[in-house]
């Protein structure tokens, strides 16, 4: 018993679950995303490469998930998801596409949560009480 078993296999867990489960589905919802925001702008755009993982390292206080766009040294974004979302199946599916969608709107400033993230959340089905 090292002290740092019990701790070791709880990451372990959580990157099981973030490549079998989390990956999978933010790949799908993200590609959903992009078809339909290339349908909105009338031209093929393509799928940046995104990695996700169950992690509240990052996340603030009150909040699920968090996107974190690519930067000069990492040329992808990162999307965390708190752990406690896996629970619920509509829940997790709801706050990936939340988080997807911002990442297909792509805003530069403003209002993260504008007309065009509305209008392809209504479209994709992302439930009001989780557009902002």
């Amino acid at each position: 018993g090292f002290p740092w078993e019990k701790p070791a296999r709880s990451l372990e867990r959580r990157a099981r679950a973030s490549a079998l489960v989390l990956q999978p589905l933010l790949n799908s919802t993200l590609k959903k995303c992009f078809e339909f925001r290339s349908e909105l702008e009338g031209k093929n755009l393509p799928i940046p490469p995104v990695t996700g993982a169950f992690s509240s390292v990052r996340i603030k206080a009150g909040t699920v998930g968090l996107n974190e766009p690519p930067t000069d040294r990492r040329p992808y974004s990162v999307v965390s998801i708190e752990p406690k979302v896996a629970k619920d199946r509509h829940y997790l599916d709801q706050v990936v596409l939340h988080e997807c969608l911002h990442i297909a709107v792509a805003s530069n400033g403003g209002d993260p949560h504008g007309k065009t993230f509305q209008a392809l959340a209504e479209k994709l089905g992302l439930d009001a009480k989780y557009r902002d």
